[in-house]
């Protein structure tokens, strides 16, 4: 029978296996699945265990979105790019957006919200 000590451990250990992977995640600069795919690594534990530890750092609080309306012109539309994400959500930048931008907005918006 497992005790309520060698049960914290456990939990502990993989809370600490959970947030070295996501650190070095962080420093790759790979996308989630591909980071996954490489550590061999399953990517729905991973976003699992990203989130848990997100929510009980409080780090969900900190962040906060804002509406904001853009007028796009045909023109606009027609020199920008979309991306749909894994939640469905579909986003539209222009063309002349840098990739790190690019890569930090799709991170920030798969951030599940509270």
């Amino acid at each position: 029978m497992q005790t309520n000590t060698e049960s914290m451990t456990r939990s502990e250990s993989k809370r600490e296996f959970w947030q070295e992977h996501i650190n070095q995640w962080q420093k790759s600069g790979l996308a989630q699945p591909a980071y996954c795919d490489q550590q061999q690594i399953s990517y729905t534990t991973f976003g699992y265990w990203r989130s848990q530890l997100r929510r009980e750092s409080g780090e969900y609080k900190q962040k906060k979105f804002v509406s904001v309306a853009v007028k796009q012109t045909q023109e606009d539309l027609a020199q920008s790019i979309k991306v749909k994400l894994t939640s469905g959500l579909v986003i539209s930048m222009p063309c002349s957006m840098g990739t790190a931008s690019i890569a930090e907005l799709i991170r920030m918006l798969e951030i599940p919200h509270a």
